[in-house]
């Protein structure tokens, strides 16, 4: 039994080792395959080849006989490397992916490569590996010559754009100039009683325990504001006291023989020492318990940037498999690219790094399918066989990153993103036309938008940019996008180092308290009344030359004051202007209490996703207060409330604020759904938002309601009996009457040929409910109408 508890534990000392091995091996395998001259592959072969070789022996010390033998062959060839220092051609690249992949998948799950079919995937490996030891290299590779080379990763090619220099001065230096720097050291020995292997769950334990120390240091210094307080009421005190000090001792000789007054004189004297003696301990007190403040604070920051430190993990251990990636995916699409990464030593909180994983790869299979084109397309138009990605990391400050990932594809046609935004009804044709380029890239962004015209397993679906902002902003970050249409795109990502700690203006809302994160926030200003306009039925305020819309934050969130307060009776508002990428939005609040320095916590997973809340904290105080979600109030307070509307009748001097709501009840939808179920949420929501509403069971008793009275829009399901909602919408175009009258389908149907079938009969927007959000469809109802 104890042989088996020390196998076990053996094994798992084993998958963290090969799991370091394996990422040594993918990574210099791609300096390898870019490596032209002997002097930069030579250190490069060695390190492959110890790698290996270590690897064999610790599978031997736990009986993994398959990892044992793939490892033998991949060090023979590897050794064999070393004495030809052969150009790394591709079929040669190819069997050394090819047999490190499979090595991964035998580490991973031994036991579903000991029979079949596994086994047949390894033999077949192993029996190319042994081919070319018992032909040699030199045989292998000049038989390959002949053979047509696949799609591979290559390099000097047409330049890209020279990487941006880093805003803090921090030159980054190339790793495949510097093999020995970036490779070799990675394997340097370290001795062993100067380093600990822990896990991640309990560095993780580590880190919440340090982050906790904030919250302490934040409520001792709440305790030094309450302890200052208190003694700023003792001067009042001793005014007050010199005051009845004199009329007591003028009691006293007027009244000098009363034993009950000599008391009373003689216990107000006492009491004046004890206060006096309080307010002396109370002033030692708080300067002891502010020098222990200023201490503790000091000590808490110094504990937690270290607790930090160790959390740090250099940027390339998120980048170290994407090479692998990007290669994969071009060799799956026909393609030959180049991909390179630059600045890979910056240090990032290992958290921060497990959040972007999935945009960074997202970003890059977008390069590498939509981005780039194919050799021949690419020679047509001029440019090189091989297409490039560059992705470049650079830290502006001691506090955040700067990733650029850039390609010299196609670049994105915003007249292309332009039809695709009408046809969605995300836009009308006349905003659509007078939409900048910026704006017009910023929609590739929202959900379900995607250029793409087929949808595949890589790409094409429209939810993925969507995703890709939404957890860069969620981290405390920002995306932007440039392009030139058939010179390339470019993604530029800002983000923290570290997310635990930061920044936040603590507002009012409806008598509650709420968080603002300080990056988020542009300016916090106090505009008059009588100073707002209305452009398109919206209150706005213009802030430094900009028009922006004014929302009223407590309707957006949906509270109205516990005392019934309003602000009829004020002159002046206080606003919020926060910003979320390249979009701005002006808030209405009722206070601003200032800023502070606040420890984010998580909702958890009861609480995955809270409209507008991203978090909380907890203050001083000990009061838990709600950290806002700005991407997602700026995202839903399009078609909401705004804070009200201008009488401009009445001439500017006069104009006022209200709190009536932009959608009048005499606007009038007709919902139409074979649903019950269906029916009645979407009428639930329609006439929550103030729209009367009719329902209809079908597209037919849809079409004779439609013809019997007067409707603003028509919001419609498409599978239904007797007629679908895509003849509805054919029959509503086809009549002189309604031809005019908006048409929103919501449906279940989610295919790209459905969607188009939807426009082609003449929707204004198609909204699938398998991505439904009440205030998307309210945004575009307003839209329309």
């Amino acid at each position: 039994m104890r042989e088996e508890e020390l196998l076990l534990k053996l094994r798992e000392a084993f998958q963290a080792e090969a799991g370091e091995r394996l990422s040594s091996l993918f990574a210099n395998l791609a300096l390898f395959e870019k490596a032209r001259t002997e002097a930069d592959r030579q250190p490069l072969v060695e390190v492959l080849f110890r790698e290996a070789h270590s690897l064999k022996g610790a599978a031997r010390a736990v009986n993994l006989s398959l990892v044992e033998t793939l490892c033998q062959s991949l060090e023979t060839l590897f050794s064999l490397l070393k004495q030809h220092n052969p150009e790394p051609q591709p079929v040669l690249c190819d069997l050394l992916y090819d047999a490190t992949a499979l090595l991964e998948k035998v580490i991973v799950d031994t036991d579903a490569y000991a029979g079949e079919p596994g086994e047949s995937e390894f033999n077949a490996l192993l029996g190319r590996l042994e081919k070319v030891e018992q032909s040699g290299l030199e045989v292998f590779l000049a038989g390959s010559v002949q053979s047509e080379p696949a799609a591979n990763l290559e390099v000097e090619v047409n330049p890209l754009p020279e990487p941006p220099p880093s805003q803090g001065g921090i030159v980054d230096v190339e790793p495949v100039k510097e093999p020995e720097k970036n490779v070799v050291a990675k394997v340097a020995a370290i001795p062993s009683g100067e380093t600990l292997r822990i896990t991640t769950a309990k560095l993780d334990e580590l880190m919440l325990v340090a982050e906790e120390f904030t919250s302490l240091k934040l409520a001792l210094h709440q305790h030094i504001l309450l302890l200052r307080s208190t003694l700023q009421g003792f001067p009042g005190w001793g005014k007050k006291w010199g005051v009845v000090k004199t009329e007591v001792q003028s009691l006293g000789r007027r009244f000098g023989d009363l034993e009950e007054l000599s008391h009373c004189t003689a216990f107000l004297e006492e009491n004046h020492k004890f206060v006096k003696s309080l307010e002396r301990q109370l002033r030692e007190l708080g300067r002891r318990v502010d020098s222990d403040r200023r201490t503790q604070s000091g000590l808490v920051d110094d504990l937690l940037d270290r607790v930090k430190d160790i959390a740090m993990l250099p940027i390339e251990t998120l980048f170290s498999p994407m090479p692998r990636m990007v290669r994969e995916l071009a060799r799956e699409l026909g393609k030959k690219i180049e991909f390179e990464f630059f600045g890979g030593a910056i240090e990032v909180d290992r958290r921060v790094l497990e959040e972007m994983k999935d945009p960074i790869i997202h970003l890059l299979r977008n390069a590498v399918d939509h981005g780039l084109e194919s050799s021949e397309t690419r020679a047509a138009a001029g440019k090189g066989p091989v297409g490039r990605v560059l992705c470049t990391i650079s830290q502006s400050d001691g506090a955040s990153i700067d990733i650029t990932i850039v390609d010299d594809g196609q670049g994105i046609d915003c007249e292309k993103v332009k039809k695709k935004a009408v046809a969605l009804g995300l836009l009308g044709q006349e905003t659509a036309s007078s939409m900048s380029e910026e704006g017009l890239l910023d929609l590739i962004f929202n959900s379900g938008f995607s250029t793409s015209s087929i949808i595949t397993e890589i790409s094409g679906r429209g939810l993925g940019m969507a995703i890709v902002r939404e957890k860069i902003e969620n981290l405390g970050g920002r995306i932007g996008v440039t392009t030139r249409v058939g010179a390339g795109t470019t993604f530029a990502i800002h983000l923290p180092v570290s997310i635990a700690v930061c920044r936040g203006i603590r507002v009012i809302v409806a008598e509650r308290e709420f968080v603002f994160p300080s990056l988020k926030v542009e300016r916090v200003l106090r505009v008059e009344k009588k100073s707002l306009r209305t452009v398109e039925g919206r209150a706005t305020i213009v802030d430094e030359g900009r028009v922006l819309l004014l929302t009223d934050l407590a309707a957006l969130l949906g509270l109205k004051p516990k005392g019934g307060k309003t602000r009829e009776n004020r002159d002046e508002l206080s606003v919020v202007v926060v910003g979320s990428g390249d979009r701005r939005q002006a808030l209405l609040i009722d206070e601003i209490l200032g800023e502070q320095e606040i420890l984010v916590k998580g909702l958890g997973r009861q609480l995955l996703k809270v409209p507008h809340v991203a978090g909380a904290t907890i203050l001083g105080s000990g009061k838990v207060v709600p950290i806002l979600n700005v991407s997602d109030i700026i995202e839903n307070s399009g078609g909401r409330r705004s804070v009200g509307l201008l009488d401009d009748s009445r001439g500017d001097d006069q104009s006022e604020v209200s709190d009536e709501p932009l959608l009048k009840s005499d606007r009038h939808l007709l919902v139409v759904d074979d649903s019950i179920t269906s029916r009645m949420l979407l009428q639930n929501i329609l006439e929550a938002a103030d729209y009367q509403v009719t329902t209809a069971v079908d597209g037919l008793a849809g079409l004779t309601i439609l013809k019997g009275g007067e409707f603003d829009l028509v919001v419609s399901d498409v599978e239904m009996p007797r007629m679908d909602g895509f003849g509805l919408t054919e029959s509503i175009r086809n009549d002189e009457k309604l031809g005019d009258t908006p048409v929103v389908l919501v449906t279940s149907l989610s295919s790209g040929e459905d969607r188009e079938r939807g426009v082609a009969a003449g929707a204004n927007a198609y909204i699938v409910k398998g991505e439904f959000d009440q205030n998307n469809l309210l945004e575009v109802i307003e839209r329309l109408l």
